[in-house]
């Protein structure tokens, strides 16, 4: 008795269907809430997601980045979460820049669109703050421009309360470029010359190669640029404690491009001598031991075109994403 295979195949599939929507009912994922900006919110989550790449452009960049909120969220809600958690993490999806400049023509584009498009997200980002109050902060890029804003509604949140804040940069860019527009390498100095609270910024995984001369010029009087030197937990960590000692917010920021290439091809520029995701695991887990009233974790500069098949780069930022989260 022959058998048609084609029968054979729908049933399987079916089959299979079936079990994996009975396995979604019976499992706990992350779950989102859209963000309500009328009413408060009770959340100890809040994803911001910032799905622009304009900046990256403007700066020479390789467009795609503005997927990659959309990427990262679709593999954080297939993750299981450990026995007895249940996040509901409330979301915000901010609106991507409306003008499209071709990457060619940043130098010549007109600025103030920009520049009001990034005021406008600041904006958007405090109120979002002011009604959630949330205990973690996961802002999603888009172009490394995003941290900019991020920080300026930090900054205000913070100015009142606090003598300076901390930002720990994970790049192999410093992203304090003197150019004539603003856009994905000049998020650090723009907070130098427009930030009302002091700060000191610590750059990690800088690579001289990937910089020019005028990136290390800093002359901002309430606003410091150390450079902190090692690929390895360890060669960090005293560093790290005499942070930890400073009675101050301290805001995370980590640029795909800090990451090696072994794990992380997906970014504009790619780092041949990047850093560990070890060590990123490890600076997560000794920032999440500070107990801060806010934790803040900005992700930035993964660009899903540029991926592999198995979404390797995306994997490895998602489980980053997670253990931060857990």
């Amino acid at each position: 008795m022959s058998t048609d295979p084609t029968k054979m195949l729908k049933l399987d599939s079916e089959e299979v269907s079936k079990n994996l929507l009975n396995r979604q009912n019976k499992s706990s994922f992350l779950k989102f809430s859209e963000f309500n900006d009328v009413k408060s919110t009770i959340a100890k989550e809040l994803f911001i997601c910032s799905p622009c790449d304009e900046g990256v452009a403007r700066n020479g960049g390789r467009r795609g980045a503005r997927f990659a909120p959309l990427a990262l969220k679709n593999i954080l809600q297939r993750m299981q979460l450990p026995q007895g958690h249940d996040l509901q993490a409330t979301i915000l999806e901010l609106q991507p820049f409306p003008e499209f400049v071709q990457a060619t023509d940043f130098k010549s584009a007109n600025s103030k669109p920009f520049d009001d498009f990034q005021t406008n997200q600041q904006q958007s980002v405090a109120k979002a703050m002011q009604l959630v109050s949330p205990r973690q902060l996961i802002h999603l890029g888009g172009g490394h421009d995003h941290v900019y804003p991020l920080l300026m509604a930090l900054s205000e949140k913070y100015q009142n309360h606090y003598k300076k804040m901390i930002i720990i940069n994970l790049d192999a860019h410093t992203d304090t470029r003197v150019d004539p527009v603003n856009h994905s390498g000049t998020p650090f100095r723009q907070l130098a010359k427009n930030s009302k609270l002091p700060f000191d910024l610590y750059q990690i995984g800088i690579k001289n190669f990937a910089n020019p001369k005028d990136n290390f010029a800093w002359s901002y009087p309430h606003a410091q640029q150390i450079r902190i030197e090692g690929n390895s937990f360890a060669a960090i960590e005293s560093q790290l404690h005499l942070i930890s000692q400073e009675n101050c917010p301290i805001i995370l920021s980590l640029d795909a491009d800090y990451l090696s290439s072994s794990v992380m091809e997906a970014v504009s520029a790619v780092a041949i001598e990047g850093g560990h995701w070890e060590t990123v695991l490890q600076i997560l887990s000794w920032y999440k031991d500070l107990n801060q009233e806010l934790n803040v974790l900005g992700v930035y500069e993964y660009n899903p075109l540029y991926d592999n098949l198995s979404q390797k780069g995306a994997r490895v930022l998602a489980n980053l994403i997670y253990n931060f989260l857990i």
